[in-house]
């Protein structure tokens, strides 16, 4: 079959994008044949993935450098799966830990989850308990979003989730340069199952993020407890354009659980994804799968393991090293220790400290210059090499 000229030219234009249930006709095998645009969006997007790193760091919570067992979640520290943190308080007694879990979606391509786990209980929560696990993104990462501007886009925030607890749970997206927020809520329908969730927000036009590498620029926060100090109020809905001051009893206003309510609780995530633009299910872009070393690099640039040094003897009980880093981090860190350190002097032997510790000298984002005190017996002058005895690294930390 043929279309003649006049056939294409007296129909209406479709517009600036057809809208689904639009059809195209095309060519099988010389036989005319509908398809609907919706087909022809969804293979596009599956087929012709962007080339760029995707927007959140870790999203399938394959690194968890400090560790992947349960550890003591604590108020605004980074210490479970990496580039989680949480805003956390405890009015009474609740506590929760976090672990890098294996328990994930089937069939997803996901080998870990980041698991959230009550083991302390607040079934009455204070006025000020709250627990918000959190992601936190640097302002100059975020400037494809348009914030600030009428351009300003409309984002869309997917996940896997999964709870023994039921119900309506909120997420608050923060302009964290100008102290504003939106909200929106997911409903875990089936307990002890996993769920894919898929939430849109508005983009900001009225405050712009900043532009560097100094502060958090977008925040995203879910919500698993909040005390009635953030609850009472109306939640700001994901549609608002003109994103509003902070209001603390917005925070949790549309939360319907609470997650300290019992020990038996558990929340898990996984295949966080942010994406520009506006999705459903059917149009949603896949989770782009990184590999675990070009992961574990970005983690790198805020928070990073490393495990040997050289240097020299300052004197008989402290030492100097130059320890080098993977990748440059966001801004000069602070230096840790995972425990004693052992250390290495040709006219001696190995050496322990008696007690761990570790002094930053100077340093930048590219590198620095560590003193190890609490040595013994080693001669001044003489070259050092950390470490020998023991598997303890040094940690650097340039967290948001």
């Amino acid at each position: 079959a043929k279309l003649n000229d006049d056939s294409i030219s007296a129909q209406d234009a479709l517009g600036a994008e057809p809208a689904d249930t639009d059809e195209f006709l095309v060519s099988d095998a010389g036989t005319l044949k509908r398809v609907d645009y919706s087909y022809i969006k969804a293979i596009t997007q599956s087929n012709f993935l962007p080339t760029a790193n995707p927007f959140i760091i870790n999203g399938d919570m394959a690194i968890s450098q400090r560790g992947t067992g349960a550890t003591t979640l604590v108020h605004a520290a980074y210490n479970s799966v990496d580039r989680w943190t949480q805003n956390y308080t405890a009015g009474t007694s609740m506590i929760f830990t976090g672990q890098q879990s294996t328990t994930v979606p089937t069939g997803e391509g996901f080998a870990s989850s980041y698991k959230i786990d009550c083991t302390t209980a607040e079934a009455s929560l204070a006025a000020s308990s709250r627990m918000f696990p959190l992601m936190r993104f640097e302002g100059q990462d975020c400037q494809f979003l348009k914030f600030g501007s009428t351009s300003a886009v409309v984002f869309t925030l997917a996940f896997w989730v999964r709870s023994n607890l039921t119900g309506t749970y909120q997420i608050n997206m923060w302009n964290n340069t100008n102290s504003t927020l939106i909200s929106n809520t997911y409903a875990i329908s089936v307990a002890d199952t996993w769920e894919k969730k898929i939430l849109t927000y508005s983009g900001d036009q009225s405050a712009a993020l900043t532009n560097d590498n100094t502060a958090t620029g977008l925040q995203i926060e879910f919500v698993l407890a909040g005390g009635t100090t953030y609850t009472g109020g109306t939640m700001v809905p994901s549609t608002t354009t003109t994103w509003p001051t902070y209001a603390a009893n917005t925070r949790a206003a549309n939360q319907g659980v609470n997650m300290a309510s019992s020990t038996a609780n558990e929340w898990y995530i996984t295949g966080l994804q942010l994406e520009s633009g506006e999705y459903t299910s059917a149009d949603l872009p896949p989770f782009r799968h990184e590999s675990y070393g070009d992961n574990l690099s970005r983690c790198q640039r805020y928070y990073q393991l490393v495990g040997t040094a050289v240097g020299g003897a300052a004197n008989t009980i402290s030492a100097y090293v130059i320890p080098t880093f993977w990748c440059p981090m966001r801004t000069t860190p602070t230096a840790g220790v995972e425990g004693v350190l052992s250390v290495n002097d040709p006219a001696v032997g190995n050496l322990l400290q008696s007690s761990a510790s570790v002094t930053l000298n100077s340093g930048t984002a590219e590198g620095c210059f560590l003193s190890i005190p609490n040595l013994s017996g080693i001669t001044a002058g003489d070259p050092i090499i950390s470490r020998f005895l023991n598997s303890n690294k040094y940690q650097f930390n340039a967290e948001l």
